[in-house]
C-alpha cells in the first residue's frame, strides 16, 4: 500500500481569467438594459459498490460488461484527438499562494478496511473552493459513510488526455489495490474550447457601446465544441481500459458534468445564425455544450462497461444552491461548495455500499 503522504496544495483552475472578464463585464451590460445606460456605462469600462471480481451489475439489475479486462497491447489514441499545447490559452492564474503539487501523491484517507476506493479526475474531485477540503470533498464522505480507504488523485485542471498521461505514467499507483473508482473528468476538454471562443469574442465587443451583447458565430463555436467532444469520445476507451489494466477488480463509476451556470440566465449573448433569432444566455450555452460531452459519458456505459454516475440530473433542480458560481454574487467559479459535494457523494454512493 502506499505510503501516506501530507495534504496537498491547491491552484485554481484555469477558468479564472473566464470568470474575472465576464466579471468586469457583468456591469456593462447590466447598464445596457437599464435607463440612463449611456452616462452610468461610460466610467465602467474598468472567472461502487466495493467491487466483486465478477462484472458489475448495473443499477438497473442488469450485468455490465467488464471493464477489467486487459489488452496485450498498450491502448493509444489517434494521433489527431491531441490538439496542440499552443491552441490552448494560458489561465493558469491566481491565488497567489497556490503552489503546484506533484500529483503522484495523493491524499490518502482511512476509514476502515471495508474496501479500497480510488478517486480520479479535475479540481472537482481535488476539492478546489471548499473550505475543508480533505473533509468536504465526495471522496472523503464517501469514505466516512463507508468505512474505506480512499485515494485522492484529483488534479486540478485536468483534462482526459492528461488523465492518460498520468495512468500511463504509473502514477495513480493505489489502483491495484482499488476495489472501486469513480472519474470525474471531461470539463476541462470544454473549457479549452470556449475560453478560447471567448476571447475571440471580446476582441468584437464594443465597449464603447453600451447596447452591445456578446456574440460569437453559432458555426464557429459548435464546430469548435464537436471537436472537443469527438477528441474526450475517443480519449474515453482508452482512459477506461487503462484503469481497468491498473484495477482489474475495481468497479468503474463514471460522473457526467453538471452545468454550473444553470442560473445565469443574464446577460444576454448572441449567437449569430443560431436558433431563437440567435439571442440565447450562458445557461442554455453551457447547457448545450455539456450535454453533448453527456451523451458520449452515457453512451460509453453501454460500450465499456462502466456504471454511469448522473451528477447532471442531481444538480438540475437546485444547481445555484450546490455551486460556487452566483449571478447575484458575480462569482463565475463553477466547482460544487461543500453541499454539492454532498449531493455527488450521494449520487456515487447509490452504487457504493454502506458500512453496516
Amino acid at each position: 500500500m502506499p505510503m501516506k503522504h501530507q495534504p496537498p496544495t491547491y491552484r485554481p483552475r484555469r477558468i479564472c481569467v473566464f470568470a474575472l472578464l465576464l466579471a468586469l463585464l457583468l456591469p456593462l451590460l447590466t447598464a445596457a438594459c437599464t435607463p440612463g445606460a449611456e452616462e452610468s456605462a461610460g466610467t465602467s469600462s474598468s472567472e461502487g459498490t466495493s467491487a466483486e471480481s465478477s462484472p458489475s451489475a448495473d443499477s438497473s439489475g442488469g450485468t455490465e460488461p467488464s471493464a477489467g479486462e486487459s489488452s496485450s497491447e498498450e491502448p493509444s489514441l489517434p494521433e489527431e484527438s491531441a490538439p496542440p499545447e499552443s491552441s490552448r490559452p494560458d489561465l493558469s492564474v491566481l491565488p497567489e499562494e497556490s503552489e503546484a503539487e506533484d500529483p503522484s501523491e495523493p491524499s490518502q484517507e482511512v476509514f476502515g478496511d471495508a474496501f479500497c476506493y480510488v478517486a480520479l479526475g479535475d479540481s472537482i474531485c481535488r476539492g478546489y473552493g471548499l473550505d475543508d477540503p480533505e473533509n468536504q470533498r465526495y471522496s472523503s464522505l464517501i469514505g466516512k459513510q463507508t468505512g474505506c480507504t480512499v485515494y485522492n488523485y484529483g488534479v486540478d485542471g485536468q483534462t482526459g488526455e492528461e488523465l492518460i498521461t498520468f495512468l500511463r505514467e504509473g502514477k495513480a499507483e493505489a489502483l491495484s489495490q482499488a476495489d472501486v473508482v469513480s472519474v470525474s473528468i471531461g470539463g476541462n476538454n470544454l473549457l479549452h474550447v470556449l475560453s478560447t471562443l471567448f476571447f475571440s469574442m471580446l476582441g468584437n465587443f464594443d465597449l464603447n457601446n453600451p447596447a452591445s451583447v456578446l456574440q460569437m458565430d453559432a458555426e464557429d463555436l459548435f464546430a469548435a465544441v464537436d471537436d472537443a467532444v469527438t477528441a474526450f469520445e475517443q480519449e474515453l476507451p482508452v482512459l477506461i481500459e487503462l484503469i481497468g489494466q491498473q484495477a482489474p477488480n475495481a468497479k468503474i463509476l463514471f460522473q457526467t458534468v453538471y452545468n454550473p451556470y444553470r442560473s445565469f440566465v443574464f446577460p444576454p449573448l448572441r449567437l449569430n445564425g443560431g436558433p431563437n433569432g440567435g439571442m440565447t444566455t450562458l445557461s442554455a450555452l453551457a447547457d448545450e455544450c455539456i450535454q453533448r460531452l453527456n451523451e458520449k459519458i452515457r453512451d460509453g456505459a453501454l460500450q465499456y462497461g462502466y456504471t454511469v454516475c448522473d451528477v447532471y440530473d442531481a444538480f438540475e433542480q437546485n444547481a445555484n444552491r450546490l455551486v460556487n458560481a452566483s449571478l447575484g454574487k458575480i462569482n463565475f467559479d463553477p466547482h460544487p461548495n461543500a453541499e454539492g459535494h454532498a449531493v455527488i457523494a450521494e449520487v456515487l454512493l447509490k452504487e457504493i455500499p454502506k458500512k453496516n
